[in-house]
């Protein structure tokens, strides 16, 4: 199939999908890293009557977590590191030296490194929106 046609079809389908109330999001299709499609459908937000647009963002919450998998297994696959290896290979700054030798890549990614939760109290108080860095 040609781009173009691939792109028609696609469009239809979503067109077809959103209308029945079936998909709400946006698409972006590339082939050799070049869009061939993009567009969006539905609402980004029902309460408001928002519509998506192509530049809308979404909060994609733990799905990043599925994603950041695929990423490490890929690295893994390409020998860039094993997922036996210490946290501190990667994060040598972390402040809990003993953890980051005993925490591997495999406990991270299946969430049994022991490490606690950062949803306390002072997280939980802090506005969101102060929060720009990872750190």
């Amino acid at each position: 199939m040609t781009d173009d046609l691939i792109a028609q079809e696609l469009d239809a389908y979503l067109r077809e999908l959103s209308g029945k109330d079936g998909f709400s999001g946006s698409v972006l299709l590339a082939r050799h890293w070049q869009p061939i499609y993009k567009n969006a459908f539905g609402l980004a937000n029902k309460d408001f009557d928002v519509p998506n647009r192509i530049d809308t963002k979404f909060n994609l919450g733990s799905m990043n977590k599925m994603f950041t998998a695929v990423a490490i297994a890929q690295l893994v696959e390409r020998g860039e590191l094993s997922f036996d290896d210490q946290l501190s290979k990667y994060l040598p700054e972390f402040p809990h030296r003993e953890a980051a030798e005993k925490i591997r890549i495999k406990h991270l990614l299946t969430h049994t490194s022991g490490l606690g939760t950062y949803f306390n109290k002072k997280f939980i108080r802090l506005s969101k929106a102060l929060l720009r860095t990872v750190d």
